[in-house]
């Protein structure tokens, strides 16, 4: 229903009630001048004819009011059913508006309970994002990092591989040298094996010329050999009180019988005393008193 349709049924009703209210006027003045009139015919007969004529006047006034106040109330009647025919269209457009609200309103809550999963979804991501966000802000500087020590593993590895290449340029240079030693010492060995013939050669001469000089020179130096002995054994008794008072009583014991023994043996036996074993022993007695003396603070040489 517009609005100007429903302003023109207010404005006829309010002319209905208006005229409405005017024919009720009349009609109260027309029973009250009947019932004046059949109470008084007498008085009607007596009345001056002016005031009769001005009766009349407001009677037709009246009537005329009277039919347009039923015309009025035949037309409330009608505007009445249209109003109540109107009324009831209204009313079962009402009825249709609210089962549509209905459905609007039922809509507007599913869509409400989608548009809240949606929200709770959006959320989700969100917090999702957020978290992808600081793994992505993490791998970022974890990346950072790695290409930071790769940068240093890339400095050392350009330091290891000059380095390398100084390595190799040494091994090269130490490898000519190598082989330039190499050379040499086979020039060397040649060398010295042609000495070593020669004077393998001259020694051999010098044996078969010198050979009484050299029985001479052996029996000269198995004398110094008990000079040096008897030497030795006297440095020996002359050291006895000091040995004993150091803290190897037991050594100093061992090595004065070997040596007596091995003098004893070559004093009563000559002829089986060999050369070399004697003066190989009694050079590793005097080596042993000699480390023996070191660890007390005593430097003693033997000369043999």
């Amino acid at each position: 229903m517009s609005q100007e349709n429903y302003d023109d049924d207010v404005s006829k009703i309010l002319s209905v009630q208006k005229n409405e209210n005017e024919g009720v006027a009349a009609v109260d003045a027309s029973n009250k001048l009947q019932s004046s009139e059949s109470k008084n015919d007498d008085y009607e007969i007596l009345c001056n004819p002016q005031e009769l004529i001005q009766l009349q006047k407001e009677c037709q006034i009246v009537s005329e009011k009277l039919e347009q106040a039923q015309k009025c109330i035949l037309e409330k009647e009608t505007i009445n059913f249209e109003q109540e025919k109107r009324i009831k269209q209204l009313t079962e457009e009402n009825s249709l508006l609210q089962e549509q609200v209905k459905e609007q309103q039922k809509k507007f809550e599913d869509e409400k309970s989608n548009l809240d999963i949606k929200n709770a979804q959006i959320t989700g991501l969100e917090n999702e994002i957020k978290m992808l966000k600081s793994e992505l802000n993490d791998a970022k500087q974890i990346i950072e990092q790695s290409q930071k020590k790769c940068a240093q593993q890339t400095e050392k590895a350009h330091h290891y591989e000059e380095e390398l290449n100084k390595l190799k340029q040494l091994i090269d240079a130490t490898n000519f040298q190598i082989q330039e030693q190499n050379k040499l010492n086979q020039s060397l060995i040649r060398r010295n094996n042609d000495i070593v013939s020669q004077q393998q050669k001259k020694e051999e001469e010098l044996k078969k010329k010198d050979q009484n000089k050299l029985m001479f020179s052996r029996i000269e130096s198995v004398n110094n050999i008990f000079e040096q002995v008897e030497t030795l054994k006297s440095e020996l008794l002359t050291y006895e009180e000091l040995f004993k008072n150091l803290d190897f009583p037991i050594f100093w014991d061992i090595l004065s019988s070997r040596v007596n023994e091995k003098v004893d043996k070559h004093n009563g036996n000559k002829t089986e005393f060999r050369q070399s074993q004697l003066k190989y022993e009694t050079k590793q007695i005097c080596e042993g008193l000699q480390q023996a003396l070191k660890v007390h603070n005593v430097n003693y040489k033997f000369e043999i």
